[in-house]
């Protein structure tokens, strides 16, 4: 199960994915933003944080977070990047 598969299995109930949000939010010191950005594979969190996310949820690391850091953007301060628009 991947960290996507495990967030979208919460919305299935009511309210579950925001409380899980909120409680990775404050275990690992990060904003919701970025916890959300984790959740939905747009970011990946550092090693150490994906450890301590795994640990909570009970599945490792690697299970959670499939993709290589060379696939994603790493985020480990759930700082939004500083893109610029081209219309500008």
């Amino acid at each position: 199960m991947t960290i996507e598969e495990y967030y979208q299995s919460l919305k299935e109930q009511p309210h579950p994915s925001t409380a899980f949000v909120m409680r990775m939010s404050d275990l690992c010191h990060r904003k919701r933003l970025a916890v959300i950005r984790w959740c939905t594979g747009k970011t990946v969190p550092d090693r150490n944080i994906q450890e301590k996310i795994a640990a909570f949820v009970g599945v490792p690391a690697d299970e959670l977070f499939p993709k290589s850091i060379n696939q994603s953007k790493v985020d480990p301060y759930g700082k939004p990047g500083t893109q610029r628009h081209k219309n500008r």
